[in-house]
């Protein structure tokens, strides 16, 4: 993914139009190589990453619809993922990530209360999603919070 490094530089270096030509170039690569192999999750990710990336300068330029439909985007390609294999949590961290963006996204919009349905939809897919995975957290809460 050679063109989100050189958004990436160019964020870095000042440049968000130049970043967001890049981010957009590796977005249609990506999709194209996800299109021709749907079944490949690691193609899949890459494209979702792009649709953040492209996302994330909209958002920083104040472009919050477009914005949105990146992260939308993004979050439906995750989305799927994490249903395919729920017990990944790098999958699920993804989607917790679609989310949060999405949520600051409409936020910035004063979209408070779609803000907010999103914020509790991806803490109840954190308890079905990853929370399982994790060791007993309450129990460790616990056994700290009995220390002398």
């Amino acid at each position: 993914m050679a063109h989100n490094k050189i958004g990436d530089m160019s964020l870095a270096q000042g440049n968000p139009a130049e970043a967001l030509k890049s981010y957009r170039a590796g977005l249609a690569i990506a999709g194209r190589l996800a299109a021709a192999a749907p079944q490949n999750a690691g193609w899949q990710r890459d494209l979702s990453i792009s649709h953040d990336r492209v996302g994330g300068v909209l958002a920083a330029q104040g472009d919050f619809s477009e914005a949105l439909d990146s992260y939308r985007q993004a979050l439906a390609i995750r989305g799927r993922l994490a249903v395919a294999d729920p017990r990944n949590t790098a999958w699920q961290h993804d989607l917790s990530v679609s989310h949060e963006r999405i949520g600051d996204a409409l936020a910035a919009q004063a979209d408070h209360s779609e803000a907010l349905s999103l914020t509790l939809a991806d803490l109840s897919g954190v308890g079905e999603g990853v929370l399982h995975t994790l060791p007993d957290i309450a129990g460790n809460f616990d056994a700290v919070a009995a220390r002398p």
